[in-house]
């Protein structure tokens, strides 16, 4: 097939080389004055000076790819659950249910973007099921709002700010959930919690008497026989007997372990001692990086671990505690043992050292463990992090993951540090998809719609970009691996933390403006071989008579004493030494006659 027969599929040589340089800039997220700086180099032509409508052709294929790619993952995710639940497999009545996880994101940080795009994930499949772009702002209606409805197609399909973008998407995505072609039903929703789209989705299908009334009554009326009834009923046992269509929330065990990690650095910048007078961060036993590390690491090990089981929820939950609980009290210097190890577990194959051989010496703790004063400090953060309705939605043990790298894989093709359109965002969002759900070979898919068809070396290319990927992710699931970046990362951590507390704060945000040379250099510590000390002024013994006799007259020629300075080895004093040496005779008889013929002025 030659680039210059034009046919339906294809374009002229000149239109497809700009199409697939336009392609190129979407996919690897340059913008024209980067694809010019690579003409440029080569000594190649330039792109074209307009190059809108190729991004405006491409958004129109993108989104028939996408269509076809996101109803093949719901119809797979569909046969996945009609093969569970026992029904024919060519069933298309019935109305499914499905968990999935839900994640926005934005093309600019700071919650000031215009623009915004969340995703549906299911965590059966791995795939995503449908996706949504909104918009606050359209270029063109800026210029020309006169005839903004008829000359072209309004971007703009959102009114409000941009942190509520993301529930806007939710309330889309749940809403189109039934009537997409699959008749899927997305009653549980994985989250970070982060923002509020839970409470616009979670009566998207209807919901029953008692969760509209106690949903929406204030924490303090959440009592009673009925309320625990209801509590029991819809989140502890979660009968599938009751008329509710209500959709549940779970948390990511990831992002509450990070939740964690960020209270206990607001209680690092905690002013003022503690009741040992001494202050939270600083030395070994305090409030430190590598202490708060740790003690985010096992808090998560600790929900992690009483997940799995036989047990009811209400059984889990009380081991979560417990095992929470342990994490404090054992990373605190406590003298009694037994307390400071009630709540570790016990047996042979428990990790605390005091349970499992019965001895506990002060060797044993560890550089991270803190000092006895901490657990009062602490334990308050400690009861809020283990509430029973958080531990219950951490049950399944579900991850948030799949959302943050489908986030990562769309900002690859939108720089998050320059500007870019609605046209654009949206191009690199489905490309997200196609590359999500079907590899780097997905590209075909969009090329072969556009026109521009692949070579031999592209088919190459791209199945060596899935063979990297596929090797390096099993790579990093593999045990050895986790333990050699876990070490890696504790040992940096620990080198950070020891130059930080050798060299002193060295940098803060205006902290050193007003700081001159001579207090920059008593601030930074500085190692000398030796400290010369002063010589003591001392006079010469007088052997004259008249001296006892009359203090005020002076009949002695002895010569007052001078003031000598102490031999030091170091080179450096050395040089400090021979700065100030008198000058020479010779030195000075130049000085006398250069000042009489006035050569220096």
């Amino acid at each position: 097939m030659s680039y210059g027969d034009k046919t339906k599929n294809d374009t002229h040589q000149a239109n497809d080389i700009n199409r697939r340089m336009a392609f190129a800039t979407c996919e690897t997220g340059l913008s024209k004055a980067g694809l010019e700086t690579i003409c440029e180099i080569p000594n190649m032509p330039g792109p074209p000076e307009h190059m809108n409508e190729h991004y405006q052709e491409l958004l129109r294929i993108h989104r028939n790819v996408a269509d076809r790619v996101c109803q093949e993952a719901r119809a797979k995710l569909r046969a996945l659950l009609l093969k569970q639940q026992g029904l024919p497999i060519n069933d298309e009545d019935t109305v499914l249910d499905a968990c999935v996880n839900f994640d926005g994101s934005w093309p600019k940080m700071g919650f000031t973007s215009k623009n915004g795009v969340g995703y549906v994930i299911s965590p059966d499949t791995g795939e995503v099921l449908d996706y949504s772009i909104k918009s606050n702002y359209c270029n063109k209606c800026k210029y020309d709002n006169e005839k903004a409805e008829t000359c072209h197609e309004c971007r703009k399909n959102y009114e409000g700010s941009s942190p509520s973008m993301e529930r806007a998407c939710a309330r889309e995505l749940w809403q189109n959930s039934l009537t997409n072609g699959a008749n899927l039903r997305y009653t549980g929703m994985i989250s970070d919690g982060d923002s509020k789209s839970f409470s616009d989705v979670w009566d998207t299908y209807g919901v029953c008497a008692d969760c509209m009334a106690f949903e929406t009554a204030p924490p303090d009326k959440r009592s009673g026989a009925r309320y625990e009834k209801w509590y029991k009923s819809h989140f502890e046992d979660q009968d599938d007997n009751i008329d509710c269509q209500r959709v549940y929330k779970y948390d990511c065990v990831g992002h509450v372990s990070k939740r964690m990690g960020t209270h206990l650095r607001k209680l690092q910048k905690t002013k003022g001692k503690l009741a040992d007078s001494k202050y939270v961060k600083g030395s070994p036993g305090r409030l430190t990086v590598i202490a708060i590390k740790k003690l985010t690491a096992n808090y998560g090990k600790a929900i992690r671990s009483c997940s799995s089981g036989n047990e009811s929820d209400k059984v889990k939950v009380a081991m979560m505690k417990k095992a929470i609980m342990a994490v404090l009290f054992h990373s605190t210097k406590l003298t009694n043992p037994k307390i400071r190890h009630k709540y570790c577990p016990i047996g042979e194959h428990s990790w605390c050292r005091y349970k499992r051989d019965g001895k506990w010496d002060k060797e044993d703790d560890k550089s991270f463990h803190l000092d006895p004063v901490f657990l009062d400090f602490l334990l308050p953060t400690f009861k809020f992090q283990s509430n029973d309705a958080l531990l219950l939605r951490c049950l399944p043990n579900f991850s948030n993951n799949p959302s943050e790298s489908v986030n990562s894989v769309t900002w690859c093709g939108v720089n998050k540090k320059k500007w870019a359109g609605a046209v654009r965002v949206e191009t690199a969002a489905i490309g997200a998809i196609v590359s999500f759900n079907r590899g780097a070979s997905g590209r075909v898919l969009i090329m072969d719609e556009a026109g521009l068809p692949g070579g031999v070396h592209t088919r190459c290319l791209q199945a060596k970009k899935d063979r990297q990927r596929i090797y390096f992710a099993n790579r990093a699931n593999q045990l050895k691996q986790k333990k050699y970046r876990l070490t890696l990362k504790k040992a940096k951590l620990a080198l950070e933390e020891r130059r930080k507390r050798n060299e002193g704060v060295s940098y803060s945000a205006g902290k050193f403006n007003d700081m001159n040379v001579h207090s920059a250099c008593k601030s930074a510590p500085t190692k000398r071989k030796c400290k010369p000390k002063p010589a003591p002024k001392t006079q010469p013994k007088c052997k004259s008579n008249a001296s006892k006799s009359s203090p005020t007259k002076r009949t002695c020629n002895a010569k007052p004493a001078q003031l000598t300075q102490p031999k030091c080895k170091s080179k450096s004093a050395k040089k400090h030494t021979l700065r100030f040496q008198a000058p020479s005779k010779r030195m000075q008889g130049q000085r006398n006659r250069q000042g009489n013929k006035g050569g220096v002025k």
